[in-house]
């Protein structure tokens, strides 16, 4: 050991009286400085440092908007799958599935929900500028979600954090039952489209059984047809050779007779 380990020391506060806070941590990475916020110490340092905690209002626009775009993606992926041109009759690869109307709806309701027990004006994504529009495809207004963030910070906050049913829990649960590894709704369908197939493969390969035991029974029979046929036709070449001396036999003994 060249140097000791010893526990990383903050103090927070200033001067020397009973303001100032003593944090000590066993690594540089510090949770539990302030509520909410943490802290990676880089270099040991005696001179004060101040550190001011803001809203990142820019990184939320940019959060929702993203999430706008990914679920309109996924409206555009669903109707793709499930089109139909009625002029080629071409149909997509989905084309009928209820699953697909399964997880449409989902989605929609996803969106639409209302977070109970919070601020009846701010209830629901569509309070804050989130909203069904145009050909049912989110909108998002950008304008009104920042107003809404400036007067009513705390009732935005709550929408999106409360625990258990607040609209961060709720859409994460929701797309969890849609695509969970264990019993999600789309693992489940690839499941049963994954056992289906296996069965239809089964039935090929016992049909092609069939069909090859057929072919040889059929090739089988052919073959003794053609051994037949064979034996027929010499003895149709026998009977011609008789027949043929049968004339010649009576003209000798017609001639025999003469004499």
């Amino acid at each position: 050991t060249v140097v000791p380990a010893r526990d990383a020391v903050i103090f927070l506060g200033e001067g020397d009286g009973d303001q100032v806070i003593l944090t000590r941590s066993s690594s540089n990475h510090v949770e539990d400085l302030l509520p909410g916020v943490t802290a990676d110490l880089l270099l040991a340092d005696t001179e004060p440092v101040t550190v001011t905690v803001r809203q990142d209002v820019d990184g939320l626009v940019a959060d929702i908007r993203a999430f706008v775009d990914r679920f309109n993606e996924a409206l555009d992926r669903l109707d793709e799958l499930t089109s139909f041109n009625p002029e080629t009759l071409e149909r997509g690869t989905l084309f009928g599935d209820p699953t697909v109307e399964r997880v449409r709806g989902r989605l929609y309701e996803m969106v639409r929900h209302e977070v109970a027990g919070v601020d009846p004006a701010v209830s629901s994504l569509a309070d804050v500028g989130v909203y069904l529009g145009r050909g049912a495809r989110l909108e998002f207004d950008e304008q009104r979600f920042r107003q809404m963030l400036q007067t009513r910070p705390e009732q935005v906050q709550e929408l999106f954090t409360r625990a258990g049913d607040g609209l961060g829990d709720y859409l994460d649960q929701a797309l969890d039952r849609l695509t969970s590894k264990a019993d999600g709704l789309i693992t489940r369908q690839t499941q049963l489209l994954d056992d289906k197939q296996e069965m239809l493969n089964k039935r090929i390969e016992h049909l092609q059984e069939l069909l090859d035991r057929k072919e040889q029974r059929l090739y089988a029979e052919f073959y003794a047809m053609e051994q037949a046929i064979a034996a027929m036709q010499s003895q149709q070449q026998v009977l011609t050779a008789l027949a043929m001396l049968v004339p010649q036999a009576v003209a000798t003994s017609v001639r025999n007779l003469s004499g």
